[in-house]
């Protein structure tokens, strides 16, 4: 928490408005600077947004300083500050009279002297004040050198992102919303949208503009990067739309092994975004083919540059595929394994495809036959457990992989 209050004072430092809010996914944060006259002022919070009392810290004020967190006005606390005050009494039948407030349970004294103890009825308060804000007392033991600075944590201010990934003439049209949530107006309060990955003890590289994305973040620190709105907020559901661009993309169909049986199934449908030319915020993903929606998925913050790939967002129709696996135990040196692989293409285009499965660790004598041609196999360098195979299956036809191998008993 403490480099996150030095990041917030660095933050004002750099903004000339009285308070900033920073929408955090879940809550929001105020900060602001003060230079008070006195040794005694009160910091007005947002109304209709709830303060965490004890995220309230007060930077740059003398030792012995004292916060007092002081609720908006309700009927009960108007009750307590006018006791001893002359009130106006509205009865439940209408008529009215001017008492005496004794006690605020309520109990009225009337100009006779009569007693009335929580009447029927609602009161009016004469040449009283209300506060419809809460607000923050500073009671300083003296006045203090220079400019203070504070900030507070308030419940109610959150934002989600959602995305339409559109396939147009083989290119992907990404859309991208953010939804802002506010339980109060931020008022002038200048809005900043942070993402950031607090308390997981991990720099944060990863990040996203709510503006043009070309324009460098206002702020950039090790572990998050923070952009502002420059359009002004309201209370309830603010939807911003920061991106609309087409990205160079390639969908690819997978046969993974961990998922195959027996029976035929349709492959999974991946997507792949080589060089990601913007940056995006983490979000749930609609995927859309031929004008249809075909998937859900979800990302996590991505940046510029970044490689992306989701993966199983939707599974074919026209392409299927299963697996079997045959278990040879003759050798009393080695398990053999004979595993096929079939692809059904019921379209009339041919299309690539992947195989991809795993291997029991330690494999050997690995051997690869396709439609009984046996091919040269080599085992990524990386994950040499993997088994990772492309294949090009013509329209209307089934292609047969089989992988044989052996693992030391």
């Amino acid at each position: 928490m403490k480099c996150i209050l030095v990041f917030l004072m660095m933050l004002l430092s750099v903004f000339t408005m009285a308070e900033v809010l920073l929408v955090y996914q879940g809550f929001g944060y105020i900060l602001g600077s003060a230079d008070p006259q006195s040794n005694s002022f009160l910091i007005e919070l947002p109304k209709g947004a709830w303060v965490e009392p004890s995220s309230i810290i007060v930077s740059g004020v003398p030792e012995g300083t004292r916060t007092s967190y002081i609720p908006e006005d309700d009927l009960k606390s108007l009750l307590r500050r006018n006791v001893g005050k002359e009130v106006i009494w509205y009865f439940a039948n209408g008529d009215s009279q001017r008492m005496q407030l004794i006690d605020p349970t309520p109990v009225l004294r009337d100009s006779e002297g009569n007693l009335y103890f929580s009447p029927q009825g609602y009161p009016v308060f004469v040449d009283s004040s209300y506060k419809g804000n809460a607000s923050l007392l500073v009671e300083m033991p003296e006045d203090p050198l220079d400019e203070i600075e504070y900030s507070f944590r308030v419940d109610g201010a959150t934002w989600t992102t959602r995305y339409a990934f559109r396939w147009i003439d083989d290119y992907l049209h990404v859309t991208g919303n953010i939804v802002v949530n506010l339980s109060f107006s931020p008022g002038e309060r200048q809005v900043m949208l942070v993402a950031a990955n607090l308390g997981t003890g991990k720099a944060v590289t990863r990040s996203f503009a709510a503006v043009e994305f070309d324009t460098a973040p206002d702020i950039t620190t090790a572990d998050m990067r923070i952009y502002k709105i420059e359009r002004s907020l309201t209370e309830g559901t603010n939807l911003l739309a920061y991106v609309s661009r087409f990205v160079d993309a390639e969908k690819r169909y997978v046969l993974r092994g961990g998922s195959m049986s027996s029976a035929y199934a349709g492959l999974d449908v991946d997507i792949l975004i080589d060089e990601l030319p913007v940056d995006l915020a983490a979000g749930s993903v609609e995927i859309w083919d031929e004008g249809f929606l075909s998937g859900i998925a979800s990302i996590e913050n991505l940046v510029k540059g970044d490689s992306v790939r989701l993966s199983g967002v939707a599974r074919a129709i026209e392409l299927q595929g299963r697996k079997t696996t045959v278990l040879d135990t003759s050798d009393p040196g080695a398990f053999k394994y004979t595993t096929h692989y079939w692809v059904k293409n019921l379209s009339e285009d041919k299309h690539e495809v992947v195989i991809d499965d795993s291997l029991p660790r330690g494999a050997f004598n690995v051997r690869v036959h396709v439609s009984g041609m046996e091919q040269v196999y080599e085992a990524p360098s990386d994950t040499p457990d993997r088994l990772i195979l492309d294949l090009l299956v013509d329209k209307e036809d089934v292609k047969e992989v089989r992988v044989t191998y052996s693992v030391r008993r």
